[in-house]
């Protein structure tokens, strides 16, 4: 929630522009996030807000992470603005124009974005997508594969009910989907690997 607020000026559960407008102070230290929720009157709703994925970088990775993935709406009119720092490029796309995007090489994406990317490609709308994760499906751990064509460097992503989920070769990663759905017609994209 707090990264949301800090990295692209987005509040998830509450609509408050002069939180926004506090966002530099709150990243930099000089104001905690809950003083400034204090302060606006701000009481969270997050029953909107649903955790989908999961995934955490494995060893021996130089840059290491464990993060969420999250599904909500966002308040209506919302534009995201980029802190410059860790979001240098905002906006909205539909996941499948963000994987072809990435197919093309004009867009950057790592295998736990790619993965994301392409179970949210499977619904018709974000209204599907937030009905889904709400059901709240039990969580189901990914499976990689050296990608036959782009070779070392590169993986196939895949998940349980997928063709080649216990193909020869793959392994499991720490990557976790709560999200049920298939993956996209054609089956897994290449994805770079994590480490």
């Amino acid at each position: 929630m707090r990264e949301t607020l800090e990295e692209v000026g987005l509040m998830i559960g509450f609509d408050d522009p002069t939180l926004v407008a506090q966002r530099r102070s709150i990243e930099g230290g000089d104001l905690r996030f809950r003083d400034a929720l204090a302060a606006a009157g701000c009481r969270l709703d997050l029953s909107g807000m649903h955790p989908v994925g999961r995934w955490v970088t494995p060893p021996p990775s130089e840059k290491r992470y464990d993060t969420y993935f999250f599904v909500a709406r966002a308040a209506p009119g919302a534009e995201p603005v980029a802190d410059g720092r860790e979001a240098v490029e905002v906006g909205w796309i539909r996941p499948v124009e963000a994987l072809e995007l990435w197919q093309a090489g004009e867009m950057t994406l790592i295998s736990p974005t790619i993965s994301m990317f392409q179970r949210l490609a499977g619904f018709g709308s974000a209204d599907e997508v937030l009905a889904a994760a709400a059901y709240r499906a039990p969580a189901v751990q990914a499976r990689v594969l050296v990608d036959p064509v782009h070779g070392e460097g590169s993986s196939l992503v895949w998940w349980p009910g997928d063709a080649g989920y216990t193909a020869p070769g793959t392994r499991p990663t720490m990557g976790w989907m709560w999200l049920p759905g298939p993956t996209p017609p054609g089956g897994p994209l290449p994805a770079a690997m994590m480490g």
